[in-house]
């Protein structure tokens, strides 16, 4: 009909031009709306996107960071290499060359470990090392050795063939495990503040003070305390405890942090990822067996940044005798997507994270501590760092998910109280260095250390590092609703244009570019 219609009428140029129209009129959207994409994309990377996401919100934690190389045990030797599998068919031959390294964080100033320092020569990561990398080459050391004592067990809890160290007092072992392209040398912000040594900041002890408490041993602990310390029930002990500051100020940590590869990326490999969670439990068997924990000890305190929570999970799957054994309790994730990860392009990675969110059946008690860094983290959204449903409080694993500007701003008297209360959170690095936020990520961790070592199942023990962490915020205030709270804000301080532009500089926010473009 239509063909029949068209060949009654003439085609004069006018009916050209009006059959054309349409064409014209879509081409000119097209191209108008990849004009203000563009336009929009080009004004957030240059300018929008800078002043937001790179703020000034945070101070920086200093350290006199010296990084120990240790030997990492064969999985053989530690008894849980699973039944038909070898080490190597495991993980991988190059998983256990230099490529992948376990390091203990030392500062030049502890006292505790310097007798270390000739055995370990130039393989000591340090300022001057990482400047200069041919110093390394010069006087070569060796890994420390499970008989070395790095971890520095006293005499009355150390084997036969562990030797004698001069100041056996050892803090409490946290792991801090990278994320995608992230460095070892992360982890020197979280260990100045287990040795509380963090640079020009307020301390409830003076530099002398740390220093002899750490030669002596005085009055520091690792977070397990006698019950003498208080009469009545078990939580009446515990919030005794949890309340003294001078017990919070006397808690020391011992930071080791993994080396992958000098920055391995795994966010986009599954392969990658895998060897990353092999090596993770090979790691913490080692420390497990150096430091001579138990059953009853409480375990190792791991904090992860980004991708490399994926790392822990992914390992405790695999691995289910570090939950079940009690190796590893406490989870803490900086900034990591647990929920998706907004971009995965290989197709491994994304089966990775439908596995364990959709079948979950981790059987120990953990508790996991989930730290967004808000609005202002480029890489991953806050609503990516909560753990699916499917996950919470299912199979003795309990979750919490905080805001970090919330974390901080409970607490009045912290440095950038302020700046992070009127803000939007930090960057997605700065989040391992900003001095207020692992001011109270030490708070947490002593507060699941010590319940932990006092027999409180996880649920409760969230609870309680919860309430520790939003003091005088609601408990009862969801993330979902503190999340929409900051995203209103945002809006109300940025205009539509503005506000788009600085969304589009944000990585995450790649695919929705593209669909705009196309469309």
């Amino acid at each position: 009909i239509v063909t029949s219609y068209r060949n009654t009428i003439p085609m004069t140029p006018i009916n050209n031009q009006i059959a054309a129209l349409p064409t014209i009129v879509l081409l000119t959207a097209a191209l108008t709306s990849c004009i203000i994409s563009v336009g929009l994309l080009l004004w957030g990377l240059i300018k929008a996107g800078p002043e937001f996401y790179n703020g000034q919100e945070c101070e920086m934690t200093y350290s006199r960071f010296q990084f120990l190389p240790l030997r990492v045990v064969a999985s053989d030797d530690l008894g849980y290499t699973k039944p038909g599998h070898s080490q190597r068919s495991l993980i991988g031959e190059e998983a256990f060359s230099n490529r992948y390294r376990l390091l203990k964080f030392t500062d030049a100033r502890d006292p505790r470990h310097r007798h270390f320092y000739p055995i370990s020569g130039s393989l000591i990561e340090n300022y001057d090392t990482q400047s200069n990398p041919r110093k390394q080459q010069q006087n070569p050391g060796r890994f420390l050795e499970l008989q070395d004592n790095w971890c520095l067990l006293p005499p009355d809890e150390k084997d036969e063939h562990v030797k004698n160290v001069p100041h056996p007092y050892r803090g409490h072992p946290v792991l801090y495990v990278p994320g995608h392209w992230g460095s070892f040398s992360q982890a020197r912000s979280i260990g100045a503040h287990g040795t509380r040594w963090t640079g020009p900041y307020p301390k409830g002890s003076s530099d002398q003070e740390i220093y002899e408490q750490l030669f002596t041993g005085k009055d520091m602990h690792d977070g397990r305390i006698s019950n003498d310390f208080a009469e009545g029930s078990t939580r009446e002990i515990v919030d005794a405890i949890l309340s003294s500051v001078k017990l919070l100020d006397d808690f020391v940590m011992d930071v080791y942090t993994l080396d992958f590869d000098g920055g391995e990326g795994g966010a986009l490999h599954s392969s990658k990822l895998l060897r990353q969670a092999e090596f993770f439990a090979k790691a913490v068997a080692t420390m497990i067996e150096a430091c001579n924990i138990d059953d009853s000890k409480g375990g190792i305190t791991i904090v992860a940044h980004s991708i490399g929570a994926w790392a822990v999970r992914i390992a405790l799957k695999m691995h289910p005798h570090l939950l079940s054994k009690g190796w590893v309790r406490n989870v803490i994730t900086l900034a990591s997507p647990l929920g998706e990860l907004p971009y995965a392009v290989d197709a491994g990675v994304r089966d990775i994270i439908r596995h364990l969110n959709d079948d979950n059946n981790d059987h120990g008690d953990i508790c996991i501590i989930s730290i967004s860094a808000g609005l202002r983290d480029e890489m991953i959204p806050p609503e990516s760092c909560q753990i699916p449903p499917s996950v919470v409080d299912s199979n003795g694993t309990v979750t919490e998910t905080i805001l970090v500007s919330t974390m901080v701003s409970a607490k009045e008297n912290s440095v950038t109280h302020q700046s992070i209360e009127s803000g939007f959170g930090m960057d997605h690095r700065a989040i391992v260095w900003c001095y207020a936020q692992l001011k109270r990520v030490r708070e947490v961790i002593f507060s699941l250390v010590v319940t932990t070592d006092q027999g409180i199942e996880g649920k409760e023990r969230r609870n309680i590092a919860k309430h520790i962490l939003l003091q005088n915020f609601s408990l009862s205030s969801s993330f979902q609703s503190e999340v929409i709270a900051q995203r209103n804000r945002f809006l109300q301080q940025n205009s539509y244009y503005n506000a788009v532009a600085i969304q589009l500089a944000a990585p995450y926010h790649l695919n929705s570019l593209l669909k705009l473009i196309v469309l």
